[in-house]
């Protein structure tokens, strides 16, 4: 007999109704710390970020590192392209020196001890295959997410849809995001022939077709936006419908989404009567709602209208529940409470 064991379904990444954006870490908490480094990550990590976006290309003896340029000249103290150098030359490289004096000696992370730093202290793996790599380079990262135990924290995304068909050949349970500059003509299109959990274009290319949000969304398929980092858009994005912001700046995108999550709680409380309380006929009882909304508040008492801080005699009232209703913009609230007999 031939046992069968089926392939738990991937994770949808497209935000539910009220919820906060996804905050992706662009290059770890890259407007704090050096760049894709093991600190950059720390500073995410320590942010309350799940998930860390980090570049990744190979070096002349093809061993995967977390590098951005085609260079190591901008964010190290060496020089030289990067796919021309070991990884043993690479290691020896100063990865910190250059954002600030208290980061030296910070290193060009392996994509291995990249991994090994998420799986110990913490988070998960957006990682962008960077530049041109033959399927052999792609092959090799698989490798290492698999060596590692990593596939249910990794995410890939590239622009090359050749590489996302790779990994898609090599670990299928993997979930892929299309980066894109301009957006394509059907992007609907080729994220279904590419299978991807999520299409992720710039703000620049976005803005020019904001509507593609529903049709992706229709598919499963999550829009994630980079590399984005004022309020002012990420408001504006969040309003479109996007399901995540790839950010510089990881804390300060936390620390907006948790006043977001304020916000988007009902504006409108009951705060007295309490609910369940029992109040004697013949005494008086005071409706007091709470609005932090600007939006006008509607009250009523078993249907009809009362003011906000209003004094209710209760004698009129029968022994029994009653019922005290608050509506503001949309939000509705209610609460029950009971009139009993005098004693």
């Amino acid at each position: 007999m031939t046992l069968t064991v089926a392939r738990p379904a991937k994770e949808s990444f497209v935000r539910e109704p009220g919820a906060p954006l996804r905050v992706w870490a662009h290059r770890g908490g890259s407007s704090a710390a050096p760049e894709n480094t093991a600190a950059a990550d720390e500073v995410a990590r320590r942010a309350g970020v799940e998930w860390i976006e980090n570049d990744v290309q190979p070096t002349k003896d093809g061993v995967p590192v977390v590098l951005h340029d085609d260079t190591v000249d901008r964010t190290t103290d060496g020089s030289g392209a990067i796919r021309s150098l070991t990884a043993a030359q690479v290691a020896e490289l100063d990865a910190g020196s250059w954002f600030a004096p208290s980061y030296a000696g910070q290193r060009v992370p392996t994509l291995a001890s990249q991994l090994d730093g998420l799986r110990a202290r913490g988070g998960n793996l957006l990682l962008e295959i960077k530049g041109a790599h033959p399927r052999e380079s792609v092959a090799r990262i698989v490798d290492e997410i698999h060596g590692r135990g990593m596939s249910r924290r990794v995410f890939v995304q590239s622009f090359d849809p050749q590489h996302l068909h790779w990994v898609r050949e090599f670990a299928p349970e993997l979930p892929l995001g299309l980066l894109r500059a301009t957006l394509d003509p059907d992007p609907l299109a080729i994220a279904k022939d590419l299978g991807l959990s999520a299409y992720n274009p710039s703000e620049a290319a976005f803005r020019t077709r904001p509507g593609i949000v529903a049709d992706l969304h229709a598919a499963g398929i999550a829009v994630n936006i980079w590399t984005v980092d004022n309020p002012t858009s990420w408001n504006l994005l969040e309003q479109a419908g996007v399901d995540g912001i790839i950010t510089n700046r990881p804390a300060e995108l936390t620390g907006w989404n948790a006043a977001f999550v304020q916000r988007a709680r009902p504006a409108v409380t009951i705060l007295s009567p309490a609910a369940g309380e029992r109040i004697e006929q013949g005494g008086r009882l005071r409706v007091a709602v709470g609005n932090n909304s600007p939006e006008p508040i509607a009250i009523t008492l078993d249907g009809a209208p009362v003011g906000n801080g209003a004094a209710i005699e209760t004698m009129p009232l029968a022994v029994g529940e009653h019922t005290v209703t608050a509506t503001v913009a949309g939000s509705t609230v209610e609460i029950t409470f009971e009139v009993v007999a005098p004693r």
